[in-house]
């Protein structure tokens, strides 16, 4: 059986740890939107993005941002216009909203 050679095993590990790092930073992303934390999620965001997005008068969140602030700022603005259903616990696991469509057995 042929060894593994030294790009691949490289190439494996770097793989991994770009996962692990993703992974990492998308953990802290939904923990810091779930805590409604601006400070942390503007933290994750450069501090000049292309964040485009189509003004929407209906939707007043829906717009385009170019600063990590404006990004993060998204979910304050999100709050301010739309209500929670709140979470609803099926077979003790929650399940958000009632809006979710049912699976078929």
């Amino acid at each position: 059986m042929p060894a593994k050679s030294t790009a691949a095993t490289e190439s494996s590990a770097t793989a991994s740890s770009v996962a692990d790092a993703t992974r990492a930073v998308v953990q802290e992303f939904l923990a810091a939107r779930l805590a409604g934390d601006t400070e942390r999620l503007v933290a994750l965001f450069a501090d000049e993005v292309d964040w485009v997005l189509a003004d929407n008068p209906a939707a007043r969140w829906i717009r385009p941002r170019s600063t990590a602030a404006e990004c993060a700022a998204q979910f304050t603005e999100l709050m301010e216009y739309t209500v929670s259903e709140g979470i609803h616990r099926i077979r003790g696991r929650p399940r958000l909203g009632r809006h979710l469509p049912r699976r078929r057995r």
